[in-house]
């Protein structure tokens, strides 16, 4: 598994090969965001506020749903 960290944006990579069956795993664009940081200590949205108002992020810019 490799880790690249691209402005402060984290992308895992897993790439998994299975010789006796050709299977391959590829996962990519897996985000890690620290809530503390994005949202200051003692404001961090709980886990279903974020399922529910947050379709993506992406750094400091957030994109709310409708």
């Amino acid at each position: 598994m490799k880790i690249k960290k691209k402005n402060s944006y984290n992308k895992v990579f897993e790439k998994r090969k299975k010789e006796h069956h050709r299977n391959k795993t590829y996962v990519d664009g897996i985000g890690m965001v620290d809530l503390t940081e994005a949202f200051g200590a003692g404001n961090e949205p709980t886990q279903q506020w974020c399922d529910e108002n947050i379709e993506y992020f992406d750094g400091s810019t957030t994109i709310y749903k409708d």
